[in-house]
């Protein structure tokens, strides 16, 4: 299964999917924009997790073995 980039972008914080399947195919990678205006990423999560920091439904992905 393929995967493509996705981002959401909501104030100050940037959700990107994790394109490669570590872990499992709804991992993503949670980033914050620092004072520079850069978004530096601070955490891997799940979609579970991350979902609860944006109102943009984030994409679920069916898992894969």
């Amino acid at each position: 299964m393929k995967i493509d980039y996705f981002e959401v972008i909501e104030g100050n914080i940037k959700a990107e999917k994790d394109v490669n399947l570590f872990g499992g195919s709804n991992m993503w990678h949670l980033h914050i924009k620092t004072n520079n205006g850069w978004f530096e990423r601070v955490q891997w999560m799940g979609l579970y997790s991350i979902q609860r920091f944006f109102t943009t439904k984030l994409p679920e992905y069916p898992e894969v073995d």
